[in-house]
């Protein structure tokens, strides 16, 4: 830290602090000064990025993490591309034509919950809605354009969610649908649903400590930011607990009641929230470990009481907000030929575009492969990690032949970065531990909580003295 830049170390200093710490022991400190410098480059090269607010920068631009992706060095090699396109534009004219190229680098396939990096998608040409707003909110930072990602964490009026890019454009915030090129700016196909949400928030990794607010929560570790009165009619809300309750709102979504916030009740015994008019389910947990909850009505209501104990015939009805009931008006003729015509054109430059996929000569090497999900193909593989997976075909038919390719022979155990480990972690067990841990598994887990001891993954920081 000694021989960086004041601007370096000060910006470095406050993302190290903030990052998860997993972060820390994944990729070094290295890797994010070299993101840095990189966004540091940016600042002095364009001159909406120069004339940004230092928080905005800091945030929006510099920041290296987006959600819960893999990270990848990406921002220079999408700067290079993006450049010779801008030269001469608005800022306004930039951000559009940046998702222009996002469009042709990558399309909307549904896939795992696995969050790729920016440079997975831009690999294999596409990715889930929370892919393609990574995606396209790096290749917007990339050329020193405020970008965030927005989420609508669980829709309302139906299943599943949905992500979406809000950008500065110099003055106020504005929205556009990633990798879905319009010839506007707020134009897409999600604002009649998102006007029908409960709630849409952005989040930031730097959670300062600050003030109660209704536009405001943390979960995990992270500072969320409810954008939902940008896109429906809300309402401030408020729960009534003993002070230091921890007050849950949840929707009903793939037949089951699932979290979209929580908030602590403050020293005046309220929780606020910013809703939208509908449907919601409130869980208190009150500090002396009693549960509380009850249905109610944002609509109805601005305010609610959780009884001790629900009566035990009590019912939960859902309603959707309303939303809009209009649509926007149609784009003149001549700028939804345009859009078409940009369709066609990132969909043939897409299908022309070569698209790498990890194959093997070895036989051992390509049985492991073929137990890979299409994601994971589509990029190279680590060989060691192949050579060590194909390891455990020295235990092949101790069990019926689907379970050993799933769950011997297949490196791939959850959404963790696929990276070599076996041999590691055979080396670091004490060798007579491991008969003990084929005779009785359960050891296995006794000596994980032994010796990994549990952290959480965005602890919040201290408040500044």
């Amino acid at each position: 830290m000694n021989a960086l830049t004041e601007a370096e170390n000060r910006y470095l200093t406050r993302i190290l602090a903030t990052l998860p710490p997993s972060d820390l022991a994944e990729y070094g400190a290295a890797f994010f000064l070299g993101e840095l410098r990189e966004a540091l480059t940016v600042r002095r090269t364009f001159s909406w990025c120069t004339e940004l607010p230092e928080d905005l920068f800091y945030l929006h631009v510099a920041y290296p993490r987006i959600n819960d992706e893999a990270l990848e060095p990406c921002r220079a090699l999408f700067r290079r591309e993006l450049t010779p396109r801008l030269a001469g534009m608005t800022l306004p004219q930039a951000i559009l034509e940046v998702n222009r190229w996002c469009a042709e680098q990558a399309a909307y396939r549904s896939t795992d919950e696995r969050t790729s990096s920016a440079m997975e998608v831009y690999r294999r040409g596409w990715g889930r809605c929370g892919e393609e707003t990574v995606f396209a909110v790096n290749a917007l930072r990339s050329v020193g354009i405020a970008a965030r990602q927005v989420y609508c964490p669980l829709w309302s009026h139906c299943d599943d969610n949905h992500a979406w890019v809000e950008v500065y454009d110099g003055q106020s915030w504005r929205y556009l649908g990633a990798c879905e090129p319009e010839p506007v700016l707020d134009r897409g196909w999600f604002p009649p649903a998102a006007s029908r949400a409960m709630l849409i928030h952005s989040r930031e990794f730097d959670p300062t400590p600050g003030p109660e607010d209704p536009d405001l929560y943390r979960r995990h570790g992270l500072l969320y930011r409810v954008q939902t009165a940008r896109y429906a009619p809300t309402r401030i809300f408020t729960v009534e607990a003993p002070p230091g309750s921890l007050v849950r709102f949840s929707l009903l979504n793939a037949g089951a009641l699932l979290p979209i916030a929580e908030k602590t009740a403050g020293p005046d015994g309220a929780a606020r929230l910013r809703l939208g008019l509908g449907s919601i389910h409130i869980r208190c947990l009150l500090p002396n470990g009693e549960g509380r909850e009850l249905f109610a009505d944002t609509e109805k209501t601005d305010r609610v009481a959780p009884p001790p104990s629900p009566p035990a015939d009590a019912e939960g009805r859902f309603r959707a907000p309303i939303g809009s009931r209009t649509l926007p008006d149609p784009l003149p003729l001549a700028l939804q030929a345009a859009r078409r015509r940009t369709l066609d054109q990132a969909a043939a430059l897409r299908s022309a575009r070569p698209r790498p996929r990890a194959q093997s000569t070895d036989p051992l090497s390509a049985r492991v492969l073929a137990t890979l999900p299409e994601k994971d193909l589509a990029g190279p593989v680590n060989a060691l990690l192949l050579q060590e997976a194909a390891d455990a075909l020295a235990w092949e038919g101790t069990c019926p032949e689907p379970v050993f390719l799933a769950s011997l022979l297949c490196p791939r155990i959850g959404r963790e970065p696929l990276k070599p480990w076996r041999r590691a972690l055979l080396a670091a067990l004490p060798r007579e531990t491991l008969p003990r841990f084929r005779r009785d598994p359960r050891r296995i887990w006794t000596w994980v909580r032994a010796n990994l001891p549990q952290i959480d993954a965005h602890p919040t920081p201290p408040p500044p003295p």
